[in-house]
C-alpha cells in the first residue's frame, strides 16, 4: 500500500538502500550509483544514461562491424569477443552486487526481530499498534494480508486522517491484476502487500 512520507524524509531523495528495478536494468541502476555527480559540465546521470544508449547501438552494430573488420583484418574478431566477455562479466558483478544490497538477501544475514522492526515503521509513527489491525487476526495467511490492510487503506474517512491525497483503490485495482486473481487462489509465490515491519513496508513484496 502506499504511504505517506515520514517525518524527514524527501520527496526527491534517492531511492532507499534495497530499491531495485527487474533484474534485467539492476546493472543499470547499480551503474548509476557509482556515476559522479557531475562529468565535466554534464550531469552524471544523463551521461550514463546516454552511454547506455550509445552501448546499445553498438551492440547492434558489432555483427555487422566484425564481418566488415574479418574481412580486412581477421584477427579483428578476437576484440570484439573479449570485449563482448568483459561486458557480460560487469553486467553478471553489478547485476549480482544490486540483489546483494537487497532485503531478501541481507535478511538471511541477520534478521531483526519484528518488534525492533516495527519500532521504525510509519504504522508505529502514527500511533497505530499491532493490535488495532491484527487484533481478529494475529498470523494472517499471506492470501489475506491485502484484505486485512483494505479495511483501512480502503476507506476513505479514515485515511483523509493522515494524507488526504492519498489513494484508496489500491485493493480494488489489486484484486483484478494477476497478482490478486492468484493470491485468491492461494499461491504463495505471488506478490503481494507488505506487512508493517516487513522490508520497511515500503510496497510488494
Amino acid at each position: 500500500m502506499l504511504t505517506q512520507l515520514r517525518e524527514g524524509e524527501e520527496p526527491f531523495a534517492p531511492a532507499p538502500k534495497g530499491i531495485r528495478p527487474e533484474w534485467f536494468f539492476v546493472w543499470m541502476f547499480q551503474t548509476l550509483k557509482i556515476v559522479p555527480a557531475h562529468v565535466w559540465i554534464f550531469e552524471g546521470e544523463r551521461v550514463a544514461i546516454l552511454g547506455f544508449g550509445l552501448l546499445l547501438v553498438l551492440i547492434a552494430a558489432v555483427p555487422l562491424l566484425e564481418a566488415r573488420s574479418s574481412s580486412v583484418r581477421p584477427s579483428a574478431s578476437g576484440w570484439f569477443t573479449m570485449l563482448g566477455w568483459i561486458l557480460l562479466l560487469y553486467v553478471f558483478v553489478m547485476t549480482l552486487s544490486g540483489y546483494l544490497e537487497t532485503p531478501v538477501f541481507a535478511s538471511t544475514l541477520q534478521e531483526a526481530a519484528p518488534d525492533e522492526l516495527f519500532k521504525s515503521d510509519i504504522h508505529n509513527q502514527l500511533g497505530i499498534t499491532c493490535g488495532d489491525c491484527h487484533k481478529d487476526n494475529p498470523q494472517p495467511e499471506k492470501r489475506e494480508v491485502a484484505a486485512l490492510c483494505a479495511r483501512c487503506h480502503s476507506d476513505l474517512n479514515y485515511m483523509r486522517r493522515f494524507n488526504p491525497q492519498m489513494r484508496v483503490d489500491q485493493f480494488a485495482e489489486y484484486q483484478t491484476s494477476v497478482h490478486g486473481m492468484r493470491n485468491a487462489r492461494g499461491d504463495e509465490n505471488v506478490a503481494t502487500v507488505d506487512e508493517p515491519g516487513d522490508d520497511d513496508d515500503r510496497g510488494c513484496t
